[in-house]
């Protein structure tokens, strides 16, 4: 038995040392962010095969994932809705959600600016007012055509800050940028 819990042990730090040299965004993502999120109703956009463990690892919130692809929802939360993030506000009542996962979304299914105004659009109409939106994306050329910057709708929203991290932060050298807004 001990020799069980050991390896299991073993299994879980090889993989966040794999994470961290494959993808440094991942590792901030699940290593930094998540431990600190507790008591919250969450929603995860995105599924896949690496967010198998997300449920357990936000078991102490109540979490909801959302993706269009009716195949990945072996990878989602118990909570689980198929369907499109620009019609997020379909599914879900006003000011439902206290924080908001948009991870990897622009440039992998909302690829241009006016998808991205209506995914948020939508999106801060599921936040509850202080509600927080992290957006992941990358800025290497070609994989990603949206602009935070130039987002009309990020006018509902101010930058706020995550914990001690600044609303803005790239992480690793391949371009991983981070963004945490705070619905008005």
């Amino acid at each position: 038995m001990h020799l069980i819990f050991h390896m299991g042990s073993i299994r879980k730090a090889a993989r966040r040392l794999v994470l961290k040299w494959r993808n440094p965004s991942r590792h901030f993502l699940e290593q930094k962010i998540f431990p600190k999120i507790k008591n919250k109703k969450i929603l995860y956009v995105g599924c896949d095969n690496y967010t198998v463990d997300y449920p357990k690892r936000l078991k102490k919130n109540n979490l909801w994932t959302l993706d269009i692809r009716p195949s990945v929802k072996k990878y989602g939360a118990k909570n689980h809705v198929v369907g499109d993030i620009r019609k997020v506000d379909n599914f879900f009542e006003k000011d439902f959600f206290d924080i908001v996962f948009f991870v990897g979304i622009f440039g992998y299914g909302i690829n241009n600016n006016a998808s991205a105004e209506k995914a948020i659009r939508a999106m801060s109409k599921t936040l509850k007012k202080n509600g927080l939106l992290i957006i992941q994306w990358t800025n290497r050329r070609g994989k990603n055509l949206v602009n935070t910057e130039n987002l009309k709708e990020k006018n509902k929203f101010n930058e706020g800050p995550l914990f001690k991290t600044p609303t803005k932060t790239q992480i690793g050298d391949r371009g991983y940028i981070w963004e945490f807004w705070r619905k008005k």
